[in-house]
C-alpha cells in the first residue's frame, strides 16, 4: 500500500528530526515520530486518500541501549544467550486497555475486531478509524502512537530479529 512504502521511507526520518532524538529522549523520539509521520500523511497528497494503514516496528540501539517502537502486530526479538526475548508486542483490539481505548473514542469491539473490521488497534493510515475530533491522536479509535520497550544491551546479546 502506499501508507507502507511512504512509512518505510519516512519514519525513521519522522524520529531523528525530533527535538527529543537531539536531547537523548529516544523513547519520546520515536512516540512522537510515529504520530507526526501519521498526521503528515493524513495531509500528504499521495496518501491521504488512502484507506489503508500498516503495521510498524523499529529499533534504535544508542549508547547501550536498545529502543523498540511497536504498533500493530509487527514483532521484533532478541536472542539473548539464545533466548528468544520479545522487543514488542502485538495490538489487539481484545486486549483490556485497546479495547477501553476503543470504546471512549466512540468505537467498538466485535469478533475481536475494531469496529467488526480492523484485526488491530495501533496502525499508521488507516485514517477512517481516526476521526474523532475530541479526542488526541494517542486516544483515537486506532492510533499510531507506538508502545515502546527499552532493553540494556550487553556482550550476551547476538543479534535482533524485525
Amino acid at each position: 500500500s502506499k501508507v507502507s512504502q511512504y512509512s518505510g521511507i519516512n519514519l525513521h526520518k519522522k524520529v531523528v528530526a525530533r527535538k527529543e532524538f537531539s536531547e537523548g529522549n529516544l523513547k519520546g523520539a520515536i512516540e512522537r515520530g510515529f504520530l507526526d509521520l501519521d498526521q503528515q500523511m493524513r495531509i500528504d497528497e499521495e496518501t491521504k486518500d488512502d484507506v489503508s494503514g500498516t503495521t510498524a516496528v523499529v529499533v534504535l540501539i544508542k549508547e547501550g541501549d536498545v529502543y523498540c517502537g511497536n504498533a500493530g502486530d509487527s514483532r521484533a526479538v532478541s536472542s539473548v544467550v539464545g533466548e528468544a526475548r520479545p522487543l514488542s508486542f502485538d495490538h489487539k483490539p481484545s486486549h483490556e486497555n485497546e479495547a477501553r481505548r476503543i470504546i471512549a473514542a466512540g468505537g467498538w469491539v466485535e469478533f475481536n475486531r475494531v469496529n467488526g473490521n480492523l484485526a488491530l488497534s495501533r496502525a499508521l493510515g488507516d485514517f477512517a478509524f481516526k476521526n474523532c475530533d475530541t479526542k488526541p491522536a494517542e486516544e483515537q479509535i486506532v492510533t499510531a502512537y507506538p508502545d515502546v520497550i527499552t532493553d540494556k544491551l550487553t556482550p550476551d546479546h547476538e543479534f535482533i530479529v524485525l
